[in-house]
């Protein structure tokens, strides 16, 4: 029963490692297309399902399609250090600082290590987006008292002289 069992498990393991392996291989040769299909095949777990699917989208060149599988792979493993350090460093490129600071967190809370110039790096971007909104709100601010000005003159020259 034992033997049975094993050779079952490895089966279905060695059938997962190969679809996995064959998506892996088909992004490396530029065959994303099939990639996905490998990556979708039956038997694959959702984790590595995720992980073949971010790797084909991310070297298609389709960051934010990458960044949401990644995203949906979380849903399914929220500790996989893989997809998260992935998550963090593709926003970052789209500079989403709001969700790499999010997934920097996620990670660091599930025990994760993220090294210190990964951090310094999301640190820097959500310093720079609110200094960012902090100049809107200014030129937002600016541009509400000039046109006030301007319809205070307007209503002025209205009226006329008196």
């Amino acid at each position: 029963m034992i033997s049975v069992c094993v050779v079952l498990c490895l089966g279905v393991a060695g059938a997962q490692g190969n679809a996995f392996e064959r998506s892996l291989e088909a992004t490396a040769q530029g065959r994303y297309g099939e990639a996905l299909r490998w990556a979708d095949s039956e038997g694959l777990d959702s984790a590595s399902r995720a992980q073949a699917r971010f790797w084909a989208l991310s070297r298609a060149g389709l960051l934010d399609l990458a960044l949401a599988e990644a995203e949906l792979g979380l849903e399914e493993a929220p500790r996989d250090d893989w997809l998260l350090g992935q998550a963090v460093e593709v926003a970052l490129i789209l500079h989403d600082d709001r969700r790499a600071e999010q997934h920097l967190l996620t990670w660091e809370a599930s025990g994760g290590a993220p090294d210190a110039e990964l951090r310094a790096r999301v640190a820097s971007g959500v310093r720079s987006a609110e200094r960012v909104r902090a100049g809107s709100r200014r030129a937002m601010g600016v541009s509400v008292g000039l046109l006030a000005a301007c319809v205070a003159c307007f209503a002025a020259w209205l009226r006329g002289p008196r």
